[in-house]
């Protein structure tokens, strides 16, 4: 994404500063809001081309801003908040929320130390940093959140654009940021959140798509589809009508649309789903690596696994894994050398020898991030069972990574090891090993056969890849016995 992009997110983010500072109705407010759109103005002006002699990212213009607040608004508290404000919602239109936090966190002080508590700019810092923790799982969300829904109603009254926003972002916090979700809680603040946008009569499209888009997500993840699929539509139109209105895309349309494919994934409506994910990723500029973009890539991987299309689906998680490699130098600089170039590996034409560094990709991944571990073995379960068809040694080679990882956090032993082990052993089959492969197969069957969740077509593969083995290993009757065992469907 090219500087002029940026212009009009940073531009955006600067209106909606001063238009906040306007309504305070302070003329020190206001004077500082000119003073912080003059800094972005020339924050802009010197990434310019001309100056640089090439194009500059979003990224360096923003890091190169933040870089000069000390130093260029020492004892300038005012606009030092403002600019700070600015800077850290263009980092969460990024989905950047490790780049956001520190600065929201200073913005947050400076206004408390200029204007004091109850004022819009310290409601709004609330808000925003309440939202970027709620994203990174911090339970201190909610009690941000709260500060600022107290602040906006008494500033503005119970029906206040503002209060609908502070209530759909406690409503998030509510069962995204705290280890118990607070479902009943959440759910109440969300519908009183619609109900005031709903009796807006200059109510913004973007507005009410987000909140509607909480608790869609907030269903899907309570296993409501049907009620939170009709939401996630809704959310959609809604954002789809701002775009037509404002002539630019909400950075929040691409969550939508990822999550929506999701939800249509599990409903059984991939093609649906494919259609909304590339969407999505024709809305990502080329060269952005972005957490909803490796998610998007991950989750079109998904779908071709699920057709069984292994060569589409390996490509797609690949490419997924090396946008993670590149995501994580953000908030791990030290370590960007070994990430960058495990991702300039993994987007090789060609493979090395030994096939592609998955094993090493997920591994440096996990040992950064020190979160989500189910979720990360489950990642690597679903590229281990596609390169079982397109790479069984670097597919053998990644299980034997998860096996590893998942005897420390899985306990006790259950279909999911039991599956891990299954698809190591017809990795195995496949180079050969038939020995060393039986006993995974054989040992993983009991597990999988009787898991009582477990899809029937997990039983099929486990039969087959028995099956598979023994008629590869010239034993057919053995073959036959396990055959003779296939579900009928």
């Amino acid at each position: 994404m090219l500087i002029t992009l940026t212009a009009a997110a940073v531009v955006s983010t600067t209106f909606a500063f001063r238009a906040s500072r306007a309504a305070a109705g302070e003329g020190r407010a206001r004077d500082a809001a000119e003073r912080v759109t003059a800094f972005l103005g020339d924050m802009i002006t010197s990434a310019g081309t001309y100056r640089t002699g090439r194009h500059v990212t979003v990224l360096e213009m923003l890091d190169a801003a933040a870089d000069r607040v000390d130093t260029v608004l020492a004892g300038q508290p005012e606009v030092e908040a403002g600019v700070r404000y600015s800077i850290g919602r263009a980092y969460t239109q990024m989905c950047l929320w490790g780049d956001a936090i520190p600065q929201l966190k200073r913005a947050l002080a400076r206004n408390r130390e200029v204007y004091g508590e109850e004022h819009p700019a310290t409601a709004d810092c609330l808000n925003l940093l309440g939202r970027a923790l709620t994203v990174r799982g911090n339970a201190a969300a909610v009690s941000l959140q709260k500060q600022a829904l107290s602040i906006r109603r008494k500033l503005h009254g119970p029906n206040h654009r503002t209060v609908a926003e502070s209530l759909g972002d406690l409503a998030f916090a509510l069962w995204k940021a705290v280890p118990n979700p607070q479902w009943s809680e959440a759910e109440k603040h969300y519908n009183a959140a619609l109900a005031i946008h709903g009796a807006l009569s200059d109510a913004r499209p973007a507005d009410v798509g987000r909140c509607t888009y909480g608790l869609a997500a907030m269903y899907a993840r309570q296993d409501r589809l049907a009620e939170s699929e009709k939401l996630f539509r809704e959310s959609l139109d809604l954002f789809r009508r701002a775009t037509a209105e404002s002539g630019t895309e909400d950075a929040h349309m691409v969550h939508v649309m990822t999550h929506f494919a999701e939800l249509l994934q599990r409903r059984g409506k991939t093609e649906e789903a494919s259609e909304v994910l590339r969407e999505s990723l024709d809305m990502t500029p080329e060269g952005i690596a972005s957490s909803r973009a490796y998610d998007a890539k991950w989750r079109l991987g998904a779908i071709h696994h699920q057709a069984r299309e292994f060569v589409h689906a390996e490509q797609r998680y690949r490419e997924s894994l090396a946008m993670q490699c590149r995501w994580y130098t953000r908030d791990f600089p030290e370590h960007s050398t070994d990430l960058l170039q495990l991702e300039a590996r993994l987007l090789a034409q060609s493979t090395e020898e030994g096939g592609y560094p998955y094993a090493e990709a997920f591994r440096a991944i996990n040992e950064l991030r020190q979160w989500g571990v189910l979720e990360y073995l489950r990642s690597i379960h679903d590229l281990g069972d596609v390169l079982q068809h397109t790479d069984p040694a670097a597919g053998e080679k990644l299980l034997h990574e998860c096996l590893r990882l998942a005897r420390k956090y899985v306990s006790p032993f259950g279909w999911f090891l039991a599956d891990v082990e299954s698809i190591r052993g017809g990795c195995l089959t496949s180079l050969g090993r038939y020995e060393d492969a039986e006993p995974l197969l054989l040992e993983s069957f009991p597990y999988i056969a009787t898991a009582p969740t477990l899809r029937q077509v997990r039983l099929h593969e486990a039969l087959q890849r028995i099956v598979s083995l023994y008629e590869a290993w010239d034993k057919p009757e053995r073959a036959q016995t396990y055959r003779a065992m296939m579900p009928s469907t």
